[in-house]
């Protein structure tokens, strides 16, 4: 990154989404595809970073040893996320897996150089994550299909069209995804949900644009 570059983002601080874990980039492409539509983004591509403008929302894809290459720009925006989508592998036949203790380190390292503004967005049925909130000051949000998750999918159908519903804060909203989906796809759907009530936006409109998502 060149100085200018550099310079010019300290002085704008756009916000950032970081996302890391396995099915990172399943996420980054979801996350791109349905916030591209109600909001100005733009996906970061090897941590060259173009000009930006205070209004855009920069997307970063990493892996969880590499998350410290990214301290500059965590530390310089309005709005630093982290998206930890799952350290181990999504066991289909089961809600819960866990990942690698060594991963959850890597993690809360980089965790610790967050300012406090920062939010953490993690995967709850990964049962290594599920304990991070223990460790941690920041304000943290979760998703998954177990019990204790902030955005909980139940009642999921597959088939040539998935629905489910999402249950939040008391609240029932039925969720479509116009393909035969996986489980990863549902994980996918249910990030972009959770990062959209930190942008405040509607519910109900972003489903809408998540029935249109196209798998990749």
């Amino acid at each position: 990154m060149n100085l200018l570059a550099k310079i010019n983002f300290y002085l704008k601080k756009p916000k950032i989404i970081v996302i890391t874990g396995n099915g990172s980039s399943s996420a980054n492409e979801a996350i791109f595809q349905v916030f591209s539509k109600k909001l100005k983004v733009r996906k970061i591509s090897n941590h060259n970073l173009p000009f930006v403008d205070k209004d855009e929302i920069l997307i970063f894809e990493t892996k969880i040893k590499e998350l410290k290459s990214l301290n500059f720009f965590v530390k310089n925006s309005s709005l630093p996320i982290l998206l930890v989508t799952n350290l181990g592998e999504v066991s289909p036949g089961s809600i819960f897996f866990a990942g690698e203790k060594k991963d959850l380190e890597e993690i809360l390292k980089f965790v610790n150089i967050l300012p406090k503004n920062s939010q953490l967005v993690l995967n709850l049925d990964d049962e290594v994550l599920r304990g991070i909130k223990k460790l941690i000051d920041f304000k943290v949000v979760t998703f998954g299909f177990g019990e204790g998750a902030d955005f909980l999918a139940s009642d999921i159908k597959f088939n040539h069209l998935t629905n489910f519903k999402l249950n939040y804060q008391g609240n029932t909203v039925p969720i479509w995804l116009d393909f035969p989906a996986e489980k990863e796809h549902i994980y996918n759907a249910l990030s972009i949900i959770s990062i959209s009530t930190i942008f405040n936006l509607n519910l109900v409109e972003v489903s809408q644009v998540l029935r249109d998502m196209k798998i990749s």
